[in-house]
């Protein structure tokens, strides 16, 4: 309610959380499992951190606050930052390497990118093919 997020990232989330939540319980259960790990890089990230997020609002059984864990490298921007602040500070962890470009692309940076390659084609003597 206080933010935003990807709705296509969170219609997949939605359907990995239908297929797979209660497959969770049971596997944690039956195992004797005390921490649940998600780990994803780029869109699995995505993916995962969403899970994380689906799973923890409609946590049972062994699912709590103080087992589910989520690792995700380098995902795209799919959330507003105050969403995972203040909702799942202590859930999710979130790497991203310095100059990676999936993390920063957002629509605002993609119109600046498309206005600095159009002032360089106009700028340029040269024909563009």
């Amino acid at each position: 309610p206080d933010g935003y997020v990807h709705s296509g990232m969170l219609a997949a989330a939605r359907w990995l959380h239908e297929q797979l939540g209660e497959v969770l319980v049971e596997a944690m259960t039956r195992t004797g499992a005390k921490k649940l790990y998600l780990v994803g890089h780029s869109l699995g990230g995505a993916a995962a951190i969403l899970l994380t997020c689906l799973l923890l609002d409609s946590a049972s059984g062994p699912l709590s606050r103080e087992n589910v864990h989520c690792y995700a490298f380098g995902p795209p921007p799919l959330v507003s930052s105050s969403l995972l602040s203040s909702l799942y500070p202590d859930n999710i962890d979130v790497f991203v390497n310095g100059p990676d470009v999936v993390p920063r692309l957002c629509y605002g940076s993609a119109i600046d990118l498309q206005c600095l390659l159009l002032a360089v084609a106009r700028a340029s003597p040269r024909q563009w093919m």
